[in-house]
């Protein structure tokens, strides 16, 4: 295969990147999310009274971006913080009622998108697509934990390496 079709290929996976972000960015606006802020609010509803560090870290994200991100989403009465009894230096964040709406709102948001952008797809084709992005995944893993079964847990896995390799300059 050409490296200018290789080029076109990879160009089409970054405008679908691309596209789906910019779909899922309107959607937020209306939902009053920011970029990022559904991540903290699922990883605060699945960790309650967890605190901004461990967002942070588990996000791999900065600690400001953090705190900015909840100060807002407490604003919006998605998020509330409460004074940790034993360490009075210490909030923990729990998701609130409004906060479990909007997260449900998204995941339908996401499950719409998802059905738009495979719609006229046979099941045959989807299987295709599937086995043949997996081969991609495969050929670019460094190790086994890298690939297999899309999740956020391992999307934030990737994301915090790609940010140590950055700071590390390669």
């Amino acid at each position: 295969m050409g490296d200018e079709r290789l080029m076109r290929l990879n160009g089409r996976i970054d405008m679908i990147g691309v596209m789906r972000r910019l779909c899922c960015q309107k959607e937020f606006i209306a939902l009053g999310l920011y970029r990022g802020q559904f991540g903290i609010l699922e990883y605060v509803a699945k960790n309650p009274g967890c605190t901004q560090k461990q967002i942070a870290d588990h996000m791999a994200i900065t600690a400001s971006s953090v705190a900015k991100s909840t100060a807002r989403m407490q604003r919006a009465g998605m998020l509330e913080k409460k004074i940790d009894e034993k360490n009075l230096r210490c909030n923990k964040l729990y998701i609130t009622e409004a906060g479990r709406r909007v997260s449900e709102q998204t995941r339908e948001m996401f499950i719409r998108l998802d059905q738009k952008m495979f719609s006229g797809f046979s099941e045959s084709e989807i299987e295709a697509l599937e086995k043949s992005l997996d081969r991609v995944i495969d050929n670019l893993a460094e190790d086994s934990d890298d690939i297999r079964g899309f999740d956020f847990e391992k999307m934030c896995s990737l994301h915090k390496k790609l940010r140590e390799n950055e700071k590390d300059g390669g």
